[in-house]
């Protein structure tokens, strides 16, 4: 009996974690995935699904590197009548440089932010802010940026084990 509520209970854990409603909009970082390299920017459209009720992104997360000195940035869809936008990164550690302004509100069409050289390698889980209908009702989203170390690997660190199940 022990056994059986352990794995259900297990099983149940994994379920949760990969629904959609159990998704946290607070920003985090989660173990690094992959990415391609060499290190690119990373340009990401905010947009609008009006059938939903969401907002959008035009990628879900980035597929070459993104490395320090590169450029991490935001531009609204012109036709997604959006009012004003934010974007928070986690602040556990530090991921642009000092002049960025992501995590305030902005009323412009674009935003860009440069990646600090000491920032951690991982992937960081944004929160999207969306406010629709002249500024009235908000809306979150929380994609991810993959961020890769500038740093090479030295022999005797090692390699994160990748897991054995995947939300997506």
């Amino acid at each position: 009996m022990k056994k059986e509520f352990l794995l259900s209970s297990t099983m149940l854990g994994v379920v949760l974690a990969c629904s959609t409603a159990a998704r946290s909009t607070t920003p985090k970082e989660d173990p690094f995935t992959s990415c391609t390299p060499p290190g690119a920017n990373f340009l990401v459209t905010i947009g609008f699904d009006t059938t939903n009720h969401v907002p959008t992104v035009s990628a879900s997360k980035n597929t070459a590197c993104v490395m320090a000195g590169n450029n991490v940035g935001f531009q609204t869809d012109p036709n997604a009548n959006i009012t004003s936008w934010n974007v928070n990164f986690p602040t556990t550690t530090p991921i642009f440089t000092a002049s960025c302004g992501f995590g305030s509100v902005n009323n412009g069409t674009s935003q860009a932010c440069t990646v600090a050289s000491n920032a951690g390698q991982g992937d960081y889980v944004y929160t999207v802010d969306v406010w629709i209908n002249n500024g009235n009702t908000k809306y979150t989203l929380d994609p991810k940026v993959i961020i890769r170390a500038s740093g090479k690997r030295h022999k005797h660190e090692k390699r994160e084990k990748t897991p054995t199940a995947a939300c997506y």
